[in-house]
């Protein structure tokens, strides 16, 4: 069996081209072609009318090709020839489903037998702009038999919106599901992507070290990443990849994957410098559904911890599938308006408390199934010595202890004039007490452990007092 095109010429706009192809033997072929010329798309518009279609720019092209298809398959390249060069010089592409066009300004391509060098090559999708320089290996193979592509690329970028190209596969998953319907195709057990899910193909194995300017990706924007990005087998590694965000920084190592598009998952283990902390409650869904008091704290937060879960079709993380740990470390926070802390305040009688600055700490955590255990660490309340521990749910329940002592100028006047009856109690500075945390991350309620502070004030006291006023001392510290 023989194809031979022996020579198609044309010419567009005083523009001549010339294309010819060559195939011997679809079972092991033979090939012989090429093409040279130049394409003036905008010309070519007016021969061929494409309707709600914009087609602009120049495509030069010088490109021959000969030899047996087994050399590329044994990686003979020496006996195969395929040499020249795709100039490409100011292309637009515009239609209903890119309206704001795909263009590629310039930029060429150097054709090998091995490779497909890219020089200079600048793309602009929606309103993301990327420049490509690299190569492109196991090209024929990808374009005659879907085997794997494989590549390596410097990215440089100013801006990538991700937003647009998440918007845009929604959109294509939800015709491609109204298409199935329209033909009654139902195919059990084999459902199609994840609506939101950015999805990696199988057949690709591409490396990338980029350098983008500015990310977009929900709410959050990214400045300064850097760092190597490789896409194989339907998952992406992230290694060292340096993120500007929040105002401080992060550097991510790890994968996200879409073997199973239905169920993607990421497995990462992130280091976190000087986040801001109320930026990153209304950024991250893992902060709003974990730790919401986040939403009145203001100050830096370091941490450095491994996460792993499942995400929904929005590309969040289920929470009963997250799993990890690590630490959490600040140098100061300012607590305000928040429902834990009006409690404290009531239970001492010292409205101060309601707004709490809070000295360095470093909490030590684990994340089994959602749910968040935190080890015993130390930090102060305005300058009282705590100790904090517990855990809480993935619903959202909480347990904590948080033991503290207290200096007395932090009592309300109710509490000190009860303290100045007692006999003893000018050598009381200081009071011990416990407060549980319970209730749920939306309503915690305070229940206070007094036991410690009346020991204290009953030693002092040389025991000369009965039960009334210390059980006066433990009504009034139970008000509200």
């Amino acid at each position: 069996t023989a194809i031979d095109v022996k020579k198609v010429a044309f010419e567009i706009a005083g523009n001549p081209f010339q294309l010819f192809l060559k195939m011997v033997n679809p079972n092991d072929p033979l090939l012989d072609g090429g093409a040279v010329g130049v394409i003036d798309f905008a010309s070519l518009k007016k021969a061929v009318p494409l309707k709600d279609v914009t087609l602009e720019g120049m495509m030069t092209t010088d490109v021959t090709f000969k030899g047996k298809y087994q050399y590329i398959e044994k990686e003979q390249y020496e006996k195969f020839v395929a040499k020249g060069s795709v100039v490409f010089k100011n292309i637009l592409f515009r239609n209903t489903e890119f309206p704001d066009g795909v263009a590629i300004p310039g930029g060429s391509i150097v054709i090998t037998p091995a490779y497909l060098n890219l020089n200079k090559l600048q793309a602009k999708v929606y309103s993301s702009d990327f420049l490509l320089q690299g190569n492109i290996s196991n090209y024929l193979p990808y374009l005659f038999k879907n085997e794997m592509l494989k590549g390596n690329f410097a990215l440089t970028s100013e801006r990538i919106n991700l937003n647009e190209f998440l918007i845009a596969q929604m959109k294509a998953a939800k015709a491609d599901t109204t298409q199935v319907k329209q033909d009654t195709v139902v195919v059990s057990g084999q459902p199609s992507a994840a609506e939101g899910v950015f999805e990696i193909p199988k057949n690709i194995d591409v490396h990338i070290t980029a350098d983008v300017n500015t990310i977009i990706f929900d709410r959050l924007m990214i400045r300064n990443m850097k760092g190597n990005i490789g896409f194989a087998n339907a998952v992406a590694d992230l290694r060292n990849l340096s993120l500007d965000m929040l105002k401080g920084n992060m550097v991510l190592n790890g994968q996200y994957n879409t073997v199973d598009p239905k169920n993607p998952n990421v497995n990462f283990k992130l280091k976190v410098s000087d986040f801001d902390i109320n930026e990153a409650y209304n950024s991250f869904t893992f902060i709003k559904k974990s730790v919401p008091v986040a939403l009145n704290c203001e100050g830096k937060v370091s941490a450095e911890m491994k996460f792993a879960a499942r995400l929904d079709k929005e590309m969040s993380p289920v929470m009963t599938t997250a799993n990890g740990g690590g630490y959490l470390e600040s140098q100061s926070i300012l607590i305000k308006d928040n429902p834990a802390m009006n409690q404290l305040a009531s239970i001492l009688k010292n409205d101060e408390l309601s707004r709490l600055s809070i000295s360095h700490l470093k909490i030590n955590f684990k994340l089994e199934n959602g749910n968040i255990v935190v080890e015993p660490f130390k930090t102060t309340f305005a300058g009282n010595p705590v100790t904090i521990y517990g855990k809480q749910s993935v619903e959202g329940d909480l347990d904590y202890t948080l033991s503290m002592t207290v200096n007395r100028k932090f009592f309300g006047n109710e509490i000190n004039n009860l303290l100045k009856s007692i006999p003893g109690s000018k050598n009381i500075q200081n009071l011990d007490i416990d407060a549980k945390v319970g209730g749920t991350l939306i309503k915690p309620v305070i229940k206070p452990d007094l036991s410690k502070a009346i020991k204290a004030v009953t030693k002092e006291a040389e025991k000369e007092l009965k039960g009334n006023v210390l059980q006066g001392l433990q009504n009034l510290f139970k008000k509200k």
